[in-house]
């Protein structure tokens, strides 16, 4: 039988309250939360987020879980002694990442739970309500989740209370430094902003000292989180993005051995002279939203949400003063196609037509290179014509979609077409003019070949 609540046992039948062992209580691979799971480690990876870091971060912060909820657990069948967390899975999950870091799924989430791990005072044990069975413990399960039900399940606060809490709160929002960190990382590597090597290299700790500042912040076009930890962004997202990339860039190793720009060895003063100096170089956003606005999470994010939003159809991108959205996402380890691809997102056309004909003659000059040269990095051409048209031989041998053919044959055929590197090469020798809406329809006729190849290569 269990304990009186507050006493430390070993459970072994029955039910009721008592505290146990962190180390006895694992996760439920039945979790409404992810589907089916047996091992612990595809439990850990499917709950592993944003969010499961701020909370993470908070327990560290705090020592304990909160003791107005309790975990749910049932006996571990074949360990007696053992524990199955059918209510409070993430919770389970924080405690034993904070107490065994080397079980996340990634790197990047290693080093954040090293460093919480290293300043926490971590639970050793957790009061917990012991449930004969998991049909026993589900009509509870319903009440705590399935919302209100007329007034028998959890009512969430409305905003009026959740703002009089707030505004007694002395939460330090600082504390969420390295969550935004994270966010920020993983966004710009769904975006292809990021290669895979230099994901590798980040430092979430030295990013944090330069985030953690609310003016530093406001300089960069960056608001901060919201409730649900997603980014918010004061100005246009591929202007922030494009900022945010060059930080994380200036922070990673350096192949001279020189202490990078960015670096954990930075005070305060320091970090706000980077962030000044990129403003002196207009290299921060310059385009303000309306109100601050979450960011749109890449499909590839490990922070999207499970229902996209949709895209707002009232706004004709053709009217776009990019020729790239960042919704054109590119993950690649070529360095050159990045920084391309970065580039394209910052540079507004008007005033800059040349200089925004010539990246997009480059970019899609590369790609084709990329695709080109997939199998064989010694492949040869003779000039951009022949480029284009060996890479419509191979579309047209892959059986690539018809438009892609369409695309390829087109920039190849005798008489000139808008789209072809040429008539982009004949503005580069300042041969025609080119003009903001024309370079938008470039782009975005050889979008879909551009995604094929980048998909293929």
């Amino acid at each position: 039988m269990a304990s009186k609540q507050g006493k430390s046992v070993s459970v072994v039948a029955g039910s009721g309250y008592a505290l146990v062992s962190s180390n006895f209580v694992h996760l439920d691979g039945e979790n409404p939360r992810h589907k089916s799971l047996e091992r612990d480690a595809e439990m850990i990876a499917a709950l592993c987020d944003a969010q499961l870091v701020a909370l993470a971060t908070d327990i560290a912060k705090l020592g304990a879980l909160s003791p107005l909820e309790v975990l749910g657990v049932v006996a571990l069948e074949g360990q007696p002694g053992h524990f199955v967390a059918v209510e409070g899975n993430r919770r389970t999950c924080s405690v034993l990442l904070l107490s065994d870091p080397n079980r996340a799924p990634t790197p990047e989430f290693r080093e954040v739970f090293k460093k919480l791990a290293r300043a926490a005072n971590i639970p050793r044990e957790l009061q917990v309500y012991v449930f004969p069975n998991r049909q026993a413990a589900q009509p509870w399960i319903d009440r705590r989740h399935l919302g209100g039900q007329g007034g028998v399940g959890t009512r969430e606060w409305d905003n009026t209370a959740k703002a009089r809490v707030a505004a007694r709160s002395s939460a330090n929002t600082t504390a969420k430094a390295d969550v935004l960190a994270f966010a920020v990382v993983e966004r710009l590597f769904a975006l292809g902003l990021l290669s895979p090597e230099q994901h590798g290299q980040v430092s979430l700790t030295t990013l944090s000292r330069y985030l953690n500042n609310a003016s530093r912040r406001a300089i960069l076009g960056l608001k901060g989180l919201d409730s649900e930890n997603q980014l918010v962004y004061t100005h246009d997202e591929a202007e922030v993005d494009s900022v945010l990339r060059k930080l994380v860039l200036d922070s990673l190793p350096r192949s001279d051995d020189k202490v990078p720009l960015v670096n954990s060895r930075s005070k305060a003063a320091d970090s706000d002279n980077y962030v000044q100096g990129l403003a002196a170089q207009g290299l921060v956003p310059s385009t303000r939203l309306p109100e601050p606005a979450p960011a749109k999470v890449p499909a590839a994010s490990p922070l999207a949400t499970k229902t996209a939003p949709k895209a707002r159809s009232s706004i004709n991108q053709a009217n776009r003063n990019k020729l790239m959205l960042p919704s054109f996402t590119v993950q690649s380890t070529d360095s050159a196609l990045m920084r391309l691809r970065s580039e394209m997102l910052a540079l507004q056309i008007e005033g800059y037509e040349y200089a925004a004909n010539y990246l997009l003659r480059a970019f899609i000059e590369r790609v084709l290179i990329l695709y080109f040269r997939r199998q064989d990095p010694q492949r040869k051409y003779v000039s951009d014509l022949e480029l284009c048209r060996l890479c419509a031989a191979d579309a047209l041998q892959a059986k690539a979609p018809r438009k892609v053919q369409q695309v390829l044959d087109q920039a190849i055929a005798p008489s000139p077409v808008a789209h072809s590197l040429h008539t982009l090469g004949t503005a580069v020798h300042l041969g025609t003019v080119p003009v903001r809406r024309q370079l938008v329809a470039v782009f975005d006729t050889w979008e879909s070949a551009l995604r094929y190849m980048l998909d293929a290569h």
